[in-house]
């Protein structure tokens, strides 16, 4: 008699025993099995010049096996004396960042802008400005009483910029720290989100 109440009460108890642990492992192995977010899934939920700046180098070091559409500036009306850009995608992300050559009368200016997802989160812009138009050479200089073009005497701006939620958090001019809430960089802010939004217009995109 006692070894059928042992059967009969034991039984229950071993069973519930071995669904827990079956429990406990295939949680685990879910746990194992999980997907890690991706840096760029990463950079949306903690966005910070040190995640920026590793997602950045993630685009540029794969930039060659993205596929890459030119378009000339000058024939879309958003550059005067000519310039092109470049837009670097793939199947998962139409566009990871485009560059962008600006020419004109008296500078030029090489822009990168990077985005995650569709959000825009780095911009890094280099401006030449010349100490005269590129046109005026030695005879138009005697002309005018001015110094000829010399591109060695060009004046070099570079600017980098962090985004979140469409707001500059951090930027730099020359590697100097710009205030956060100064004016220049609210205008960096405002030329850069109008900029971006042109070129992300650009035909096919």
């Amino acid at each position: 008699m006692t070894v059928f109440k042992i059967l009969r009460w034991g039984m229950p108890l071993i069973a519930l025993f071995f669904t827990i642990q079956c429990g406990r492992f295939d949680k685990q192995e879910h746990q194992d099995k999980a997907p890690e977010k991706s840096t760029e899934e990463k950079t949306a939920l903690a966005p910070s010049s040190a995640s920026i700046d590793s997602l950045v180098s993630s685009k540029l070091t794969r930039i060659t096996t993205m596929r890459k559409d030119s378009f000339d500036l000058m024939e879309l009306n958003l550059s005067t004396d000519g310039g092109v850009a470049i837009v670097y995608g793939d199947s998962s992300f139409p566009i990871h960042c485009i560059f962008a050559h600006f020419f004109g009368e008296t500078y030029n200016a090489k822009s990168r802008f990077f985005y995650n997802y569709n959000d825009l989160v780095f911009v890094s812009e280099m401006t030449e400005q010349y100490n005269v138009p590129y046109y005026v050479d030695s005879a138009r200089a005697r002309e005018l009483g001015s110094e000829p073009f010399d591109h060695s005497k060009s004046d070099a701006v570079m600017v980098e910029c962090y985004f979140s939620d469409g707001k500059i958090f951090r930027a730099t001019k020359n590697g100097a720290v710009l205030e956060k809430d100064s004016q220049e960089v609210s205008k960096l802010e405002d030329g850069f989100r109008r900029l971006s939004s042109e070129l992300r217009s650009l035909p096919t995109l």
